[in-house]
């Protein structure tokens, strides 16, 4: 038992000296990092001794503290982005602790001049290259009370007018079936290309942004382009997924009509999904003037849109549906026709649907489309009586590839779009009840030379205009199936002298198949204060 112990008393005494030891031949490195300028803390600091490999950042800021060193002489080195290298050589006693005050010299981080050059060619934008484009304060500062008012005052631009509400735009001197308005890349589906009194059904308080295009990117999305394209961007489906909730409200007021608006637009997203919910309301009277009150001017209107998107690596998928409501006015013609004017309902409903995939080998994006819309109005008259109506049921289809800069082309796309249109009228409309089937297929590339800039598209476009029933009209022609096809070609090029001037020279050949209007109107249209006949055998139309 005294061996035992003894031998536990000399184990417990060699640990001891040997700590003491230990003890004795390490120090202690501690200290602070300044700026040498400022004498401000400096934090985030590397402090590194290279001969024993170790290391750590500067704690509470700017301080330092390594322990058990060994006794010796060694050098510090210390990094920090923004400052110059610091190398210090200091000595550790055994058992003593050595204080540093380290400081460091500001060295501002320098590089190469790097400039950055691109075309605005966005997945999300359905336009390669918008010459004019309206958004953000700009836009709020022009809103009207419609899409042709909110632009007029842009170079080229007039509106075409039958009241305050029926507004369209006019650009270089074409409207109608010759210009054409999108909204989010996409047919409206309404009839306002028909006829002066028939509205766009476009609300200015919920758009994003109008882009404006003229030139041979036009043929991507109609053959009937020769004025242009609008596209009136709302972003119903979500083209992009943030990383917050974003949102804005608008709110107007107009004293000549005591007219009041209001809009929102909300963007909310939710993981792997971004929401969008969009709504309108607007409500005026009649337009007072010098000369008194401009009657049957009055407009009230109710619009609103929900959609959602996915997002995932491979691209995105979405949905969305809206509803517009308006019950307009059309003034009274004083010399003749309907002497207290007309009143219009108009109801449209629209659901669209989108995927957007990407980085296909040789593809960049592939855009697939499909657009569903019932659009209904009636015209009344002061009596309560239905002079007409009019019904539209309408899918469109598109898809485009955009391929991936090859050789020298910087820019590419091909796709399709197809149409079915189902149209009927009742009343004192005399048009029959007729179904359009409508397909197209385009191609369109940009070539970069240099200063120049070259680009080009080409546009097939077949239709079949086939009517409820065939007959012979004394006045119209013989009222039967028509088909009608052809291309349309356009091509530009552009020369850049510097970031703000640039001069080019287009061409265009357009197709343009003649609507059910003009093949087959038989009668009066009295909103329009109009007798409208149509011509059964008209041809094709083309312009250059």
């Amino acid at each position: 038992m005294k061996k035992i112990t003894i031998s536990v008393l000399l184990l417990l005494v060699f640990v001891a000296a040997g700590n003491s030891r230990t003890i004795e031949s390490t120090g202690v490195l501690e200290g602070d990092v300044i700026s040498s300028e400022k004498n401000e803390p400096v934090d985030w600091t590397a402090i590194i001794i290279p001969e024993l490999k170790r290391w750590q950042s500067t704690r509470d800021g700017h301080t330092f503290r390594f322990s058990d060193l060994p006794s010796g002489e060694y050098v510090l080195k210390t990094y920090r982005i923004g400052y110059k290298e610091n190398r210090v050589t200091f000595k550790i006693m055994a058992g003593d602790t050595t204080h540093l005050i380290l400081k460091l010299t500001e060295s501002p981080l320098e590089g190469e001049h790097v400039t950055v050059t691109a075309n605005r060619t966005e997945n999300g934008s359905p336009l390669q290259n918008p010459d004019i484009l309206i958004s953000g304060k700009s836009l709020r500062k022009n809103l009207g009370k419609t899409i042709a008012e909110t632009i007029e005052n842009q170079p080229g631009i007039a509106q075409r007018t039958m009241g305050p509400a029926p507004a369209r735009p006019i650009m270089r001197g074409l409207s109608g079936d010759r210009l054409l308005l999108l909204e989010d890349g996409n047919r409206t589906g309404d009839l306002s290309a028909t006829s002066a009194d028939h509205a766009v059904v476009i609300e200015p308080m919920t758009t994003e942004s109008i882009e404006i295009i003229r030139g041979p990117e036009t043929l991507l999305y109609g053959a009937n382009t020769l004025g242009g394209v609008i596209d009136v961007k709302r972003n119903a489906i979500p083209n992009r997924l943030s990383n917050r909730i974003t949102g804005s409200v608008s709110l107007a007021q107009e004293s000549v009509n005591k007219g009041y608006s209001s809009g929102f637009n909300l963007m909310v997203p939710i993981q792997h999904f971004s929401l969008h919910f969009d709504g309108s309301f607007r409500t005026a009277d009649d337009i007072n003037t010098p000369l008194g009150t401009l009657g049957n001017t009055a407009i009230e209107t109710l619009n609103g849109a929900a959609g959602i998107s996915l997002f995932r690596s491979w691209g995105h998928a979405g949905v969305a549906f809206s509803q517009y409501t308006s019950d307009y006015g059309i003034p009274p013609d004083p010399l003749g026709g309907h002497p207290s004017g007309v009143d219009i309902a108009m109801d449209r409903r629209q659901s669209v649907s989108e995927v957007e995939v990407e980085s296909f080998p040789g593809i960049q994006s592939l855009l697939l489309q499909h657009n569903y819309t019932r659009y209904y109005h009636e015209e009344i008259e002061k009596s309560g009586t239905i002079g007409m109506e009019f019904g539209v049921l309408s899918h469109h289809l598109s898809g485009k590839a955009k391929l991936q800069p090859f050789a020298f082309f910087k820019n590419s796309t091909l796709g399709f779009w197809s149409e079915y249109r189902d149209y009927a009228s009742g009343g004192l409309s005399f048009t029959p009840a007729t179904k359009e089937y409508s397909t197209a297929f385009f191609t369109y590339h940009e070539v970069e030379l240099g200063a120049y800039t070259l680009n080009g598209s080409l546009r097939f476009d077949a239709k079949k205009i086939q009517p409820e029933e065939e007959r012979l009209s004394r006045t119209v022609g013989l009222i039967r199936k028509r088909n009608f096809s052809g291309f349309s070609a356009a091509a530009a090029i552009e020369r850049t002298f510097t970031d703000k001037f640039k001069s080019g020279l287009s061409f265009m050949h357009s197709f343009r198949a003649p609507g059910i209007e003009e093949l087959f109107s038989e009668g009066p249209h009295l909103a329009a204060y109009s007798y409208e006949v149509g011509s059964a055998d008209l041809d094709a139309e083309t312009g250059n």
